[in-house]
């Protein structure tokens, strides 16, 4: 849902929010965390059926175990990026 005219003190502190787009101009950006996944591939093939580009940010110290995975998301043409080394908050 778009807020057609927000209060002026909102417009002031985002100028450039969605409310001063046109429709055509307006975007989403979608996510996935903590992958790749088993699932990344569905995933993939999801988001070429509908022309929709994400960004996946991934688990560093999965690196090697899923490197195809990670070419795929790359010739694709999505974003990928580092969410964290690991999940051991032992380690974190």
């Amino acid at each position: 849902m778009f807020i057609e005219q927000p209060p002026q003190f909102v417009r002031q502190l985002y100028p450039h929010a969605c409310w001063r787009m046109s429709a055509s101009e307006r975007a989403v950006y979608l996510t996935f965390d903590d992958g790749p996944s088993k699932q990344t591939e569905v995933i993939l093939d999801i988001l070429d059926e509908y022309g929709v580009k994400a960004t996946f940010f991934v688990v560093g110290k999965d690196g090697e175990k899923v490197n195809e995975r990670l070419q795929m998301i790359y010739e694709r043409g999505h974003t990928i990026g580092m969410h964290s080394y690991s999940h051991d908050y032992a380690d974190i």
